[in-house]
């Protein structure tokens, strides 16, 4: 069984990106960054405009 070099370049790749993407999750889920980065106070503003 032999795989062409292009394709485990595309794996590769392929997981690299998986990787980053759990890390990110991984960031966003960790404790210390729980209810960072969200501003309820604009939906609100916009929602008063409506």
């Amino acid at each position: 069984y032999t795989l062409a070099i292009d394709k485990v370049d595309q794996t590769m790749e392929d997981l690299r990106e998986l990787y980053a993407n759990g890390e990110e999750i991984s960031e966003a889920l960790a404790p210390g960054n729980v209810g960072q980065g969200v501003d309820e106070k604009e939906p609100d503003e916009r929602f008063a405009e409506l």
